[in-house]
């Protein structure tokens, strides 16, 4: 069993897996680690099962502190994607160390889903784009604000707008500056998504298939095109993928 770790922007998210089968998942805020105001515990019931802590790691501050946490508290192996294991994955962009691991262990385990040309699409802290060919190849991607991350620039570089937390409105038209802020920044990015994904289309010919996850990708579903393929815990998926041909 292995327990796959993915440190990042904002959270720390945790899975264990037995052979395909995850079968625990946790979510910590990675600032609330650094700070101490928060602590973990590996599920005490797996815990001798867990031969290996496998991680992805695109926030070295939330990292440290999960080091840290970890030689305190727990004995098991640690292996870092990029580090101690190497993808498989041909990565085809100019600076293929530049590439946010979460983004190449996301396209890694859609592929292994699809087997064919897919956009994937990871609704977090920033919302990411990464395409990958029919031949399992990283063509590279595009990289936008998530929700949250919208919302809350507005209201720090702003002297009057608030804070807004973000849902599909009811309406486009906002009738007050919290249903305003609200709509601007649901349909902005509804429709950022949907005409990028037709570029892409229109640069490549024909991509087969569109795969979606992160934090808020849920909010978006009915939004997008049908044909979408929704899978929650993509980066941990492909983490325990990464792990799997380092040892084959």
């Amino acid at each position: 069993m292995i327990l796959a770790v993915d440190i990042g922007n904002t959270n720390i998210n945790m899975g264990s897996f037995r052979e395909n089968k995850l079968v625990s998942h946790s979510c910590i805020n990675g600032e609330s680690l650094m700070q101490q105001r928060t602590l973990f515990s590996l599920d005490s019931s797996l815990l001798n099962e867990i031969q290996y802590i496998v991680i992805a790691s695109v926030n070295p501050g939330i990292e440290s502190a999960f080091y840290k946490y970890l030689d305190n508290e727990y004995t098991k192996k640690v292996l870092k994607i990029m580090r101690d294991i190497q993808l498989s994955m041909p990565v085809l962009v100019d600076k293929p160390e530049k590439v946010g691991v979460d983004r190449l262990v996301n396209a890694l385990a859609a592929f292994k889903r699809t087997e064919t040309s897919t956009i994937v699409i990871d609704f977090g802290t920033a919302i990411t784009f990464d395409i990958v060919s029919k031949g399992g190849e990283f063509l590279g991607g595009l990289i936008m604000p998530g929700l949250e991350t919208s919302a809350f620039a507005l209201n720090k570089r702003t002297a009057y707008l608030p804070k807004v937390d973000i849902k599909k409105p009811d309406k486009i038209i906002g009738k007050d500056t919290n249903s305003a802020i609200l709509s601007g920044i649901y349909n902005g990015t509804v429709g950022a998504v949907l005409y990028i994904l037709k570029e892409i289309q229109r640069e490549l010919g024909s991509v087969q298939s569109i795969v979606t996850t992160g934090g808020d990708a849920r909010k978006f579903i009915e939004d997008l095109p049908q044909d979408n393929m929704y899978i929650p815990h993509l980066t941990l998926e492909g983490i325990k993928i990464a792990f799997e041909e380092s040892i084959d």
